[in-house]
């Protein structure tokens, strides 16, 4: 079992002479275009050797050398580590995206985790990197964004989700891009580069900085935009196993969306109230950090900035853990639109979670609280 002070070194191997080493700690101020795009023309070339660099917000800028990543170990089992690369095809939008994944384990002899891939081609490449059973410096979810190239080495540096860091809204905005059709239409090979340009001038610090960054991408490539990530489908079943064992978890997911309906005889904060005895004290967000206050202020934000169509949580399967902890996948739809007098953020948003988020319940003292894996951040659930 993996000490919680073991130092690992993580890699994983792409052919073609591309691998992937996971290091520690490095500025991301450096641009997310790769230095040579000579050949991103050609659709059968492939990527010359990629690295991934983590970058923590804590950390200054280096200039030179990395230190190795230092993965501490959260539970008795040893940690895994998933690599996934979502590669843009661009031009194509019938297959916007293409993924390749892989879950490995940490070898504790070697101090290693690898995984190979094979065949990457030129593009531009969104990297994610997620820790199970384990994190670094307290985060366990990363992901960067990188415009590949041939003959060169190329460095996508990912940094924790949710940290306002450049890659963060960078990755955030192409993800966007791919999920909205006239975007994707305007994507071109150096994605990641055309989108650091054109947000170059935002408010990081911003409540609406997520949405900001995409709109000042629309307007860079001269697009009017509406979020729209709905499928015509009807809303999914109620989960009637867990209703009938466990009735105030059933009764919970109608209490947080009866709460954040649009209700004008409350005010967002009271409305946001109602909602939050269902969140534990001890909530931690994607990245494992203390998170329920937050929560709070994040969602009297939004329900301050927006009207309130549709904000529905439903169960639709579940996993029993054991007698005090039960993971729930949770279907969440939303429909806002953004109130008169308010700037700043999307005119309307419509979007339908995917996959389907799985909020951990925890029994405290006999009341079921979510403890971890409700998505509330802008980067999370698009506005």
């Amino acid at each position: 079992m993996l000490s919680r002070n073991t130092c690992v070194l993580i890699s994983a191997v792409f052919f073609m002479a591309a691998g992937l080493l996971f290091s520690g700690c490095n500025s991301d101020a450096g641009n997310p275009a790769s230095v040579n795009l000579a050949d991103s023309g050609n659709a059968n070339a492939v990527a010359g050797p990629v690295s991934f660099q983590i970058v923590l917000p804590e950390t200054p800028a280096k200039d030179t050398g990395s230190s190795v990543a230092i993965i501490r170990a959260s539970s008795a089992t040893d940690p895994q580590v998933t690599f996934k690369l979502v590669l843009v095809n661009a031009g194509n939008s019938g297959m916007p995206t293409s993924t390749m994944v892989k879950t490995v384990p940490v070898d504790m002899v070697s101090g290693t985790a690898v995984a190979t891939f094979t065949s990457i081609p030129v593009c531009t490449c969104i990297g994610e990197i997620k820790i199970e059973g384990g994190s670094i410096d307290s985060y366990s979810e990363f992901h960067g964004a990188l415009d590949l190239a041939v003959g060169v080495n190329n460095i996508l540096r990912v940094v924790p989700v949710g940290s306002k860091l450049n890659q963060d809204f960078v990755t955030h905005v192409i993800r966007q891009v791919v999920a909205t059709p006239i975007l994707f239409g305007k994507a071109t090979s150096g994605l990641a580069g055309q989108v650091l340009q054109a947000i170059n001038t935002l408010d990081k610090a911003s409540q609406t900085a997520y949405e900001d960054a995409v709109n000042l991408f629309a307007r860079y490539v001269n697009v009017t935009v509406q979020i729209d990530t709905t499928e015509p489908s009807q809303d999914p079943s109620f989960d009637t196993v867990l209703e009938a064992n466990r009735p105030t978890i059933a009764a919970s997911y109608r209490n947080m969306t009866n709460s954040l309906a649009e209700n004008s005889s409350l005010t967002p904060t009271q409305r946001v109230d109602t909602f939050m005895p269902e969140i534990s004290d001890s909530f931690v967000n994607a990245s494992g950090a203390a998170a329920k206050t937050d929560v709070r202020n994040v969602t009297i934000d939004r329900l301050t900035r927006y009207t309130v169509n549709k904000y529905t949580f439903i169960p639709v399967s579940h996993k029993v853990i054991d007698a005090n902890t039960i993971e729930v996948t949770t279907y969440m739809a939303i429909e806002v639109t953004r109130k008169p007098g308010v700037t700043g953020g999307f005119e309307k948003v419509s979007t339908i979670l995917s996959p389907n988020p799985v909020f951990t319940w925890t029994n405290e003292g006999g009341t079921w609280r979510i403890t971890k894996g409700l998505p509330y951040l802008s980067s999370e659930v698009s506005f």
